[in-house]
This record gives C-alpha cells, structure tokens and sequence, in this order.
C-alpha cells in the first residue's frame, strides 16, 4: 500500500516505508533477543531478564506490553529451532 490510514494518527503518505522500517525494527529486536539468550548460555534467561537489559530506562508502564512483545518472539525464535523456551521458564540458545 502507498498511503495508510491509521485507527489513530495521521495519514502516512508513504505506507511502504513504514511497513520496511517496521520490519526492519522486529528483525533487530529479535536480534537482540536471540543475543541476549546466547549469551545467557547454559544457565537461560527469562523474559524479565531480557526486558531488563533491552528496555532500561523506559517508562515501568511500557514494560508489561515489553516483556508481551518479547515472549512473541522467544515463541518465534523456539518455533524456527533456535532456542529452547516456554512462556514462564527459561530460554536457552540449541545452537
């Protein structure tokens, strides 16, 4: 789409760019994510653990939908064979 329109906001002319630097944002947020398990090792981490790192100093209110949005991706990254992870336990890097 060229031009989106928004529940809230301003019209976005260029709904194109939006859309790729949308993407482009949760494929580093995963990123990061996947980081932050590999470097955990052995011992896992938890969604809070990742939240802690990746959102210090934001806002507490923004870090309940935060910690929502990491889980999405531990999910993903478990479902693509990269990490080990069930909502409430550890994550743990299979690579």
């Amino acid at each position: 789409p060229a031009r989106l329109y928004p529940a809230h906001g301003q019209v976005v002319d260029d709904g194109r760019a939006l859309i790729a630097d949308y993407i482009h944002h949760r494929e580093e947020r995963e990123a990061q994510i996947l980081q932050a398990v590999q470097t955990a090792g052995e011992t896992g981490v938890t969604t809070a653990d990742i939240v802690a790192a990746l959102y210090a100093g934001y806002p507490a209110k923004v870090l309940g939908a935060a910690a929502r949005g990491v889980d999405l991706h531990l999910t993903k990254l478990a479902d693509d064979g990269l990490v080990a992870w069930s909502p409430g336990g550890l994550a743990v890097s299979l690579k």
